[in-house]
């Protein structure tokens, strides 16, 4: 297994496939954690490259939303497993992002709200409800699997 290391900014390749990456993937698995008892779900997110952030929605008081509340530190898994029905082979790659979550303010939703439009128009509803929470999560550093074996670390 080739195990490798890339500061910020070295590498703007990875970087790049990272980002083509995230945005061919239409979900991703959310990770939190509170009291010590993990919790996984699975969630259409936006990633702003620009930002070097994902955003997310949640019902207000899921577990997730508590677990935020509870703790900022979350993990997000992003796979191509799904496009090739569940198998993983030698091309199989995935991306686990650590970073820090934080509900955003009355006056931030208006801009997310339209990029979630954007690429899921067909969850209105949900999107513009005064009931879902919108998230936004800052990337730290990155654990890239490529071509099953091949890991790279990267920091932001």
């Amino acid at each position: 297994m080739q195990d490798k290391t890339s500061p910020a900014g070295s590498d703007d390749s990875l970087l790049q496939w990272m980002i083509d990456f995230f945005q061919a993937r239409s979900a991703l698995i959310l990770g939190t954690c509170r009291d010590n008892l993990p919790h996984c779900t699975i969630m259409a997110f936006v990633f702003a490259p620009q930002e070097e952030a994902f955003y997310l929605l949640t019902p207000k008081n899921s577990t997730k939303h508590e677990n935020i509340r509870a703790n900022e530190h979350v993990s997000l898994l992003l796979s191509d497993h799904g496009e090739r029905g569940g198998v993983f082979d030698s091309s199989s790659s995935a991306v686990t992002i650590s970073g820090r979550a934080r509900e955003l303010d009355a006056y931030e939703r208006p801009g997310v709200e339209e990029l979630f439009l954007h690429r899921y128009p067909q969850l209105e509803q949900f999107i513009r409800s005064p009931d879902t929470v919108h998230i936004r999560i800052l990337c730290e550093s990155a654990v890239v699997v490529r071509k099953f074996r091949e890991v790279t670390h990267y920091r932001w």
